[in-house]
């Protein structure tokens, strides 16, 4: 009798030492988008909760499968109780047509599994002729500017051109897109 109470005292106190600790709660473990045209840029928001009774704290950064998905994450521990969204950045450009899973792993001292696999699944639709993505846009956009003098401008130019006279033109250098500078 004595060896039994033993044995299950023994247990019950090892089944308390795998309860305690850090523990993640993810919602929702898999983020379905639906449906998006191809070009845009999905956020696939989770919220990650420590419901354990110590400080869960993430390793690293999360991982992800693809150069196509990023998952900044906002801080690196979490009190018990505690929650934090995490969203997940997936870009659709160039999986027009295609179902699509990406995947972020993140990272923490979670004693019942150290890496978890969080998923963002969903149809990429091909685009539009209409329907340009941003990758798109950003690398057709130009600025046409002029350098003249303002009364030169004044008499002609070709339309959609901006004056900005040459004299003038260092200071304006901070206001254009970095990449046609």
């Amino acid at each position: 009798m004595r060896k039994g109470m033993a044995l299950a005292l023994t247990l019950l106190a090892v089944g308390l030492a795998v309860l305690a600790g850090p523990r993640l709660v993810v919602d929702p473990e898999v983020y379905d988008f639906g449906t998006v045209a191809e070009g845009l840029m999905v956020e696939a928001v989770f919220t990650l909760t420590n419901a354990g009774d110590a400080p869960l704290e993430f390793s690293r950064q999360p991982a992800t499968s693809c150069g196509c998905t990023s998952a900044p994450l906002p801080k690196s521990v979490l009190a018990p109780g505690e929650s934090m969204e995490l969203v997940a950045y997936f870009d659709s450009t160039n999986f027009g047509g295609r179902q699509i899973r990406k995947y972020v792993y993140v990272y923490t001292n979670d004693p019942t599994g150290e890496r978890r696999t969080l998923a963002i699944v969903g149809y990429v639709r091909d685009a539009a002729p209409y329907e340009s993505s941003a990758s798109t846009l950003h690398a057709g956009f130009y600025i046409l500017i002029d350098l003249r003098t303002p009364e030169e401008y004044a008499r002609g130019h070709l339309l959609g051109a901006i004056n900005i006279p040459f004299p003038a033109l260092t200071a304006w250098l901070d206001r254009l897109p970095k990449r046609l500078t």
